[in-house]
This record gives structure tokens, sequence and C-alpha cells, in this order.
């Protein structure tokens, strides 16, 4: 499946995504990794180096810094972050990747992850979408087009679901105001929509998996999740492992349109009751070992219990 050896430079190494994909090209494939960094000396970039990651000065706002970085380059993985106060900045970043990878001319696969939210995202939609969630996904889409329009190159849009590790602290109090004190968890879901979680690992997995196949995976839009569930079964599994009650408020129409501004999209997006609609959980356990939540869970145990002691 990946016989052949390749060079992939992989954006933002030193995240979640990003460097789990490093990790995994490096001992799955034993695939030449490169990526820029803004400290080299830093635990997670020195920690990439020892596994044999090469590692170059550069930024995404330096075009020229990523086209020196991806001299040779077979293969592309692009992962970009949200930037809260200034959620256009993204696509900046995204689209100066791809200029930088056409300029270099040698790349001939490239693998974009952004979000499942950009399934039912319409631009410009303000009655349907937040601001933020509107501005942030208008980001991720672009980054999409900039990857796929007139390439050359096969490419596959990765869009996970939302994070199991927004479960723990101190995502979870960002993600979901009041939870741990309250023991109700606020969400425009019902309870009939399915929620659906993923692991950043995880995630890469699948990425890799789709570099390993090319052919196959090319022109995808994969939705990714490790476990699609309802709300209260994930909240039946949390107590069981905290010893603690949790209650789901599901907020009406009314509520979601008079708090969206304010409340966080995870929270206050109503197009979240549809993001498992685009997930098929059999084909992405065919390609890689996912982690339900029930696993996470076990797995975190510690820092399960840790966050909600109080």
């Amino acid at each position: 499946m990946a016989s052949q050896t390749y060079s992939v430079f992989v954006s933002g190494v030193t995240g979640n995504i990003g460097g789990a994909v490093a990790k995994l090209l490096r001992e799955l494939y034993g695939w030449d990794v490169k990526s820029t960094v803004r400290d080299p000396d830093s635990p997670g970039a020195k920690a990439l180096a020892a596994l044999g990651v090469q590692l170059l000065p550069g930024s995404w706002d330096d075009i020229p810094s990523l086209v020196d970085a991806m001299s040779g380059i077979d293969k592309l993985f692009v992962c970009t972050a949200t930037h809260v106060e200034d959620p256009g900045l993204e696509q900046v970043h995204a689209v100066n990747i791809v200029r930088a990878a056409q300029s270099v001319g040698s790349i001939k696969q490239v693998v974009i992850c952004t979000s499942v939210g950009v399934f039912s995202h319409q631009e410009g939609d303000k009655a349907q979408h937040s601001t933020f969630f509107d501005k942030v996904m208008t980001a991720k889409r672009a980054g999409e087009r900039a990857v796929t329009e007139d390439s050359p190159w096969k490419w596959t849009i990765l869009r996970p679901a939302i994070f199991m590790t927004n479960f723990l602290a101190p995502q979870v109090d960002y993600f979901s105001p009041g939870f741990r004190a309250s023991g109700v968890w606020r969400s425009t879901m019902t309870s009939e929509t399915p929620l659906a979680l993923v692991l950043p690992e995880d995630i890469a997995k699948i990425a890799v998996a789709v570099f390993g196949q090319d052919e196959k995976y090319h022109g995808r839009v994969l939705g990714v999740a490790g476990d699609v569930l309802t709300v209260e079964d994930a909240l039946t599994q949390l107590g069981g492992k905290t010893k603690r009650s949790y209650t789901p408020y599901y907020m009406s129409d009314d509520e979601i349109e008079e708090q969206k501004e304010s409340l966080c999209f995870t929270v206050a997006e109503r197009s979240l009751r549809h993001m498992a609609d685009n997930i098929d959980l059999d084909e992405l356990r065919s390609m890689a070992d996912l982690t339900s939540f029930k696993g996470f869970l076990e797995k975190q145990e510690e820092l399960v219990k840790l966050a909600y002691s109080g």
C-alpha cells in the first residue's frame, strides 16, 4: 500500500493533528517529513526532531520560507489554525501554503484538514449561523478551494468532527461554559440528533491512510469521526467514569437566535445538528483503528476525573 518512500511537508507540525501525522508517517511508512517552525528549541519541535522530522525556520506568513522548506517534496498536509481574534487569517495562511506548494512544482498529493462544519455552512447566511462561525467556515472553505481548484495534484479533504478532548480541562470551559459546575450540557442538539466526536490522533490516522492510497481517495471529501452517539449516551458514559450525573439541555431555536453571537459556536451553532450526516463510520473504521468515546474516557481516565472532580 505504501511501499515506496516519499517526502511529505506537514504544516502545523507542532500541533495535535500535524504532530501526530508527522509521527505516524515516520513510524508507519518511514517517509521523510519536513516542516517549518518558529521556535526549533521548543519541546514539541525537539521531540519531532528526535523522530527524524526535518524542521526549518519559517512561518505561514512567509511564502519564500515555505517554498524553501518544500523543495523536493512529494506530498503536502495542510492543517491551519483558527484565530479567534481574526478568523480570516486562517484563509491567508492556507492560501500561502498552497501557493508555495504550486511554486515548488514537485508535489503530487495534498491532504487538507478543515472542519465538519463546512458541510452545512452557507457563506454569509447570518440567519442560520453566528458571525464567528460564518467567518471561520468561510476561511476553511477558502483553504479547501485553494487546494482543489485547478490543482495539479491528487487531493483529499478531511472534515473532522468535534474533538473528544473538548471534554477535558481547560478546553471544556471554553466549548461548554458552566458545564463542569452545573452538570448541564447546553447545546443546539436534540435528543434525536447524533453527536460526532473524534480524537486528533485519529484524524492523523485517517490522513496517513489517505497518503498511502492517493488514487483511491483522490477527490474525496471525508467527514472524520471516531464515534457517533446521542448526547444522552455521551453524558451517561462521562457520568459513569466521573461518578456524577449530567443532564442535556436542548436549546430552542428562539434561545439559539438570542444567544448565538454571545455563546461559543459549539454550543450555539444549530447546523451542528447535522454534523453526523456526512460521517461514514464503517469506511473510516476500515481505514484505521479509531477510538470510541468510551475508549477515550478510559484512556484519559485520570484527566477526565481530574477535570470533573470539583
